[in-house]
């Protein structure tokens, strides 16, 4: 039976809106150059402030004004390697910038082990689609990541597209446990973020182009 988060979310719908702008990844050797080059790049800009709405099934942020004001934290899980990872990386107006350090390397390429500066809109999205799920259900949120960042070998190896976004740090793959995937596909097509694709054992995620929705019968 579907859930109650599922029937508000049904049919998945795009929702046109500005899309966030993703920026170049250049590959880093260490942590200690990583931590170096994050304040001389620009970061994307945080998704947009709320536009008024009185409906039960409204994005956390189109209710609360102040939802993006708060301080901003993620809880991931990487199967392939049974790492976890749970931390705030905004806070008082801005990206801080080790948490940020560190949720880049944990989505490195792990066939390369190679970390690039991921586009931080990726990960407000994955906030905000985590705290919808705890605001609806009263439950901790964790998604699972099953792919992030790429290198051109590895995007060749997986069949990812020419100019698939994980290329440069600006689309993640995963799901929202305890959420069915065409509901999670909703969540983040409500955002208006990028595109979204819904795959047959995950979701993929992206920022940094208009809103696009796209639907596979083959695994990525």
């Amino acid at each position: 039976m579907a859930s109650a988060l599922d029937m508000a979310l049904q049919p998945i719908t795009s929702i046109l809106g500005h899309a966030h702008t993703g920026i170049g990844c250049p590959r880093i050797a260490n942590r200690r150059q990583f931590l170096g080059l994050a304040t001389t790049i620009a970061v994307a800009p945080a998704l947009l402030l709320p536009r008024k709405s009185f409906a039960s099934t409204a994005r956390p942020d189109e209710i609360d004004a102040g939802f993006w004001l708060s301080a901003r934290s993620v809880r991931l899980v990487r199967p392939n390697t049974s790492q976890r990872i749970e931390l705030t990386y905004w806070r008082d107006g801005a990206y801080l910038d080790d948490a940020y350090s560190e949720l880049c390397f944990f989505l490195l390429d792990r066939r390369e082990r190679l970390a690039v500066q991921m586009a931080p809109a990726v990960f407000d999205l994955t906030f905000a689609t985590q705290r919808w799920f705890e605001l609806a259900t009263g439950k901790r949120a964790t998604t699972t990541i099953t792919d992030a960042y790429r290198t051109n070998r590895t995007n060749v190896l997986v069949g990812g597209a020419e100019l698939s976004a994980h290329k440069v740090g600006a689309a993640l793959d995963g799901l929202l446990d305890n959420v069915t995937l065409p509901t999670y596909a909703a969540m983040l097509l409500r955002f208006s973020a990028g595109g979204v694709g819904l795959y047959p054992r995950h979701v993929h995620w992206d920022v940094g182009r208009n809103p696009v929705f796209w639907r596979s019968s083959q695994a990525e």
